[in-house]
């Protein structure tokens, strides 16, 4: 069934509580934000909580004049037990952030910097509740969250990244993607690395590298150029390409579309626990660009550099990332 704007809910079942009963049928109803999120991290196993055409795909029900928001039914849905296990939940909780992030964008209410805002903190919110639910025990570590130090004390943190590539994603590109890590004691266990526009999730269970014949081409950032990687693909031959998000470059590298990433000037651990956990799960080398491991939950969270390549390519590019350094003392100089 298609969506049309301005369309009214011909049946609405949203889940009941005691402080919201369910509307009547067809009630045109203004849902606010942080209600559309209840109801979807409240859709479950034996509960609704979306308004349903019955093809499986569910509207938050709104007045005739408003576009309605289209969230999945099933197939994105968290149920809401303690027993899901880690993999489970990393992989929804990217599943349903995407489809949140789709459908913000795609009601074309907000554009640019107001887009990429919006996106951000109620993806957050929404990820929030759901490991508030789920996971009362864990710390979390998310961009778009204060940090509480207490993390520090924990040995299951949850590294999130709601929305990595903002500028993608306000822009209508592909290359953008959503971060679910859990670091326990330091190290990524279970990950989920979501690219929505692509309609899939790759997990560290779940993930296997493409080790197919090189491609020779080195990707990097498409808004910042690290010298190290400039000096890495002449000394190596390889070609430069660049794109949006650590986590759809991370991921290009997994499908075989690029042989190594390259970063250098600046990431923090929410950038790349994800792409990290999954790639390394995968197959892939995952290193510092001094070939040191990546280390998480740490108090000072910035993380510069990293590199995730074909296994067989990490000597050569380490070996050129080391030689750049012992030249310059950087892998960005400054002009």
């Amino acid at each position: 069934m298609t969506e049309r704007a301005g369309e009214v809910c011909p049946r609405v079942v949203r889940a009941r509580s005691r402080d919201r009963p369910c509307p009547p049928r067809g009630c045109g109803r203004t849902v606010t934000a942080v209600e559309a999120l209840e109801d979807y991290a409240g859709c479950g196993q034996g509960e609704s909580g979306r308004v349903t055409d019955g093809t499986g795909t569910g509207r938050i029900c709104a007045p005739p004049h408003h576009d309605p928001v289209v969230v999945p039914h099933h197939r994105y849905t968290v149920p809401m037990t303690s027993t899901i296990d880690d993999e489970t939940l990393a992989r929804r909780l990217a599943q349903g952030t995407g489809e949140i992030l789709k459908g913000v964008r795609n009601v074309g209410l907000l554009r640019d910097g107001e887009l990429g805002d919006a996106g951000d903190s109620i993806a957050q919110e929404w990820i929030a509740r759901a490991l508030t639910i789920h996971r009362p025990d864990d710390s979390v570590l998310s961009e778009e969250a204060a940090d509480d130090l207490v993390r520090l004390k924990r040995e299951r943190v949850w590294i999130i990244d709601p929305l990595d590539g903002t500028r993608e994603y306000a822009g209508v590109r592909q290359d953008w993607a959503v971060h679910i890590a859990l670091a326990v004691n330091g190290s990524v266990t279970t990950a989920a690395v979501g690219m929505p526009d692509l309609g899939q999730v790759f997990t560290t269970g779940e993930s296997r590298a493409v080790m197919g014949h090189p491609t020779n081409r080195l990707v990097i950032s498409r808004n910042s150029t690290p010298q190290v990687a400039v000096h890495v693909a002449e000394q190596t031959g390889m070609e430069l390409v660049t794109m949006g998000s650590c986590g759809a470059k991370a991921i290009s590298v997994l499908l075989g579309d690029n042989d190594a990433y390259v970063h250098a000037g600046g990431q923090y651990e929410w950038d790349n626990a994800a792409p990290v956990g999954v790639c390394a799960a995968a197959g892939l080398h995952c290193s510092r660009l001094d070939g040191s491991p990546l280390v998480y939950n740490n108090e000072d969270t910035y993380l510069p550099d990293v590199l995730i390549c074909r296994p067989e390519l990490a000597d050569e590019i380490l070996a050129q990332a080391a030689a750049f350094f012992g030249e310059h003392g950087s892998y960005m100089p400054e002009a």
